[in-house]
């Protein structure tokens, strides 16, 4: 029998129906597959975040160490050179690091996400600040000995100051004990008489206080006792002047005086043994002797020990 136009209509109804069916599945399945695949690129995109987010973190604290390094090995002051030599080496070493990070995040954060500063980087800040440690130990350990050579400096120089204060007032007390053993050890002369003379062509004399007839001049004087001057020769000098105050140089030489040279009229050496001496020295004027008053002057060791005068008339 014939399908009906009926029958056709409702096996139409029925292929469309399927066809529906099965496109609805299809549709269920694709939107189930993107929504699971959606589902997956978010997880996917949430861990790079937080990824990109540990890595940033990690990167600014890498770097923030590194500046506090920096500021530590700057502010190491150092005399040693091989210290000096060490702290510019780290910081050179720092400034690397430094590059080095700042390369790897110059693309972006999503860039760097596979470059956290673990490992070598990390190791090398560790070694860096065990070195930096180190380094301020050794300051410390040199400026504590740089105070103690310091502070034993100080004590050497007040010693030694202390020494010389001592030196110098024992110098000074040596020097006033020389100079008081120096003033005790000058002779002194007593009982000095001066006195002109005639000596007849006999060879007989008698004092004389004319001037027409004396033609010799005599000193007689005692040395004193003085058991603080060494036992030596001794040169004695007479030293007479006429009137007029001019010295009779009939010694024929000079002797020095207050830095000065000065004429004699007579010289004696004798040895002087610390015991009481007693001399006379004389002389006969070349020239003829004028009348008035003659002063008689006694040197020793460069000392004006007495004088003493006379008048002719």
């Amino acid at each position: 029998m014939e399908p009906t136009h009926q029958n056709l209509n409702e096996k139409s109804g029925k292929s469309l129906t399927i066809a529906l069916i099965v496109l609805l599945v299809l549709l269920l399945g694709a939107s189930a597959f993107l929504g699971y695949d959606f589902v997956k690129s978010s997880q996917v995109i949430k861990e790079q975040k937080e990824k990109i987010v540990l890595v940033t973190k990690e990167r600014d604290e890498a770097l923030n160490e590194l500046a506090e390094l920096k500021k530590n090995f700057e502010e190491i002051r150092v005399q040693n050179e091989e210290l000096a030599s060490q702290r510019d080496e780290a910081l050179k070493k720092i400034a690397e690091l430094e590059a080095q990070l700042r390369r790897a995040y110059s693309g972006g954060e999503s860039r760097g996400a596979g470059s956290a500063p673990r490992g070598k980087v990390k190791q090398e800040i560790e070694k860096l600040k065990k070195e930096y440690n180190e380094m301020l130990a050794q300051v410390d350990k040199l400026r504590a000995e740089n105070a103690a050579l310091k502070d034993a400096k100080f004590r050497a120089d007040q010693e030694l100051n202390n020494t010389k204060q001592q030196y110098e007032q024992l110098a000074a007390t040596c020097k006033t004990l020389q100079e008081k053993v120096e003033l005790a050890s000058i002779l002194k002369v007593a009982e000095i008489k001066a006195f002109a003379s005639e000596v007849k062509k006999n060879g007989k004399e008698k004092i004389s206080d004319k001037s027409s007839k004396a033609n010799k001049i005599e000193c007689c004087f005692k040395i004193l006792e003085n058991m603080v001057t060494e036992p030596a020769d001794k040169e004695v000098y007479l030293v007479t002047k006429n009137p007029g105050g001019k010295v009779l140089a009939e010694g024929g030489g000079t002797f020095e005086y207050m830095g000065s040279q000065m004429g004699y009229s007579a010289k004696k050496v004798i040895y002087y043994s610390n015991k009481n001496v007693d001399l006379c020295m004389e002389f006969s004027p070349k020239s003829k002797l004028e009348k008035g008053t003659y002063k008689c002057e006694i040197y020793i060791d460069g000392f004006l020990l007495g004088t003493t005068s006379f008048a002719l008339k």
